[in-house]
């Protein structure tokens, strides 16, 4: 028996590493999309004790909503202070993010600077506080060699029938948004859309991932 849990102990560990990041630790854009879809199907949960009976907003249902995370002027600490301190940066940034945020919120290394957030909240002001305190938490901390570093952050509802990628894309948006603005940024896509910033996209104009 031993030895069927170290086989199986050992073969988890290699699936498990092919799911992470080698830098950040984190899991990597692979991961993400074998799993976007069984995320954005789940089962919507509600607390049935007694919060549910007072109204308590945590009774309400959870939707999955999923944030793209970029490290605002990366190419110029990369060029500054070399590529060993820029992955120092991602990092550490990792690190902040992991810290940020919930157990339960999954985090990807979606490519270079680039990350991806999803997470469950009941409406789109719980996804926003949980983004501001990440965002927060990134420009209070002060990196060695580099001193400050922020991030830009666009996020978007997960809607289970609209394809992985036009989601994604979504999100995308709102993070150019925030570069457009200024940088260390939040913005919700579906906001932007309602105060006419953006304008409704056909899905069939993005490609999966």
């Amino acid at each position: 028996i031993r030895g069927v849990l170290e086989v199986f102990s050992n073969y988890y560990q290699l699936l498990d590493a092919r799911r992470r990041d080698c830098l950040t630790g984190l899991l990597n854009r692979q991961a993400l999309e074998d799993n976007f879809e069984k995320i954005a199907m789940m089962p919507v949960q509600r607390d049935t004790g007694a919060a549910s009976a007072k109204g308590d907003a945590r009774a309400a249902p959870k939707l999955c909503w999923v944030s793209v995370i970029d490290i605002d002027h990366f190419k110029r600490v990369n060029d500054q202070y070399g590529h060993v301190i820029g992955d120092e940066v991602l990092l550490l940034v990792s690190r902040l993010m992991v810290s940020a945020l919930r157990g339960g919120d999954q985090i990807f290394r979606y490519g270079g600077e680039e990350f991806v957030c999803l997470m469950a909240a009941s409406d789109f002001e719980g996804t926003r506080l949980a983004m501001e305190r990440l965002r927060e938490t990134v420009e209070r901390h002060v990196f060695p060699r580099v001193g400050q570093v922020t991030v830009s952050i666009g996020f978007a509802r997960v809607d289970p029938f609209a394809l992985p990628g036009v989601v994604i894309a979504n999100a995308d948006r709102a993070l150019y948004h925030a570069k457009d603005a200024g940088r260390n940024r939040v913005y919700c896509y579906e906001e932007l859309l309602e105060q006419g910033v953006f304008k409704q996209v056909d899905s069939g104009a993005f490609e999966l991932f």
